[in-house]
């Protein structure tokens, strides 16, 4: 199984503009109750996605307008469409569309979601992330292109 934290709005562009997720994961959901020597065992809390889903989770129910998370998908999410608007694999009415989205997201909008993903659906698209790219020597994997169908999504507490 492997675990992404997302945020709704995210996941809402990939499903409408995309159709598919770049997603990050990891090999475990929470690492700080995962057995000592366990692969994943160690991840740091920029890359467990319990650990984020929690932090973004107390952003939303917060309400807090300066957090680093909430702050971080704006700049990508923008990035994003305006990098694939420039390379032609989007229109320009569609990036527009998702920098206006994105420049008038509502709290609502951040809320966390939890990807489920069964590894033997992907496995042969799975990439391990280049050491120098990773927050520690823990593993963390990009699937560029995973389908809705591949992952289940759970919410694991309301934020509003």
């Amino acid at each position: 199984m492997l675990w992404s934290a997302t945020c709704d709005l995210k996941h809402r562009i990939g499903e409408t503009y995309y159709g598919y997720h770049y997603t990050w994961c990891s090999p475990v959901f929470e690492a700080a109750a995962a057995p000592q020597f366990a692969l994943g065992a160690k991840q740091p809390p920029s890359s467990d996605p319990v650990t984020i889903y929690r932090q973004l989770h107390a952003a939303v129910k917060g309400k807090d307008r300066h957090d680093p998370k909430i702050a971080g998908y704006r700049k990508s999410l923008r990035a994003i469409a305006l990098k694939m608007r420039d390379e032609g694999k989007l229109s320009a009415e569609y990036a527009a569309e998702i920098v206006t989205r994105v420049r008038s997201a509502e709290f609502v909008d951040w809320k966390p979601l939890m990807y489920v993903i069964p590894y033997s659906v992907v496995a042969p698209r799975v990439q391990l992330v280049r050491l120098r790219d990773r927050a520690s020597d823990e593993p963390e994997y990009v699937i560029p292109d995973l389908k809705r169908e591949e992952f289940h999504i759970i919410e694991l507490m309301p934020c509003l």
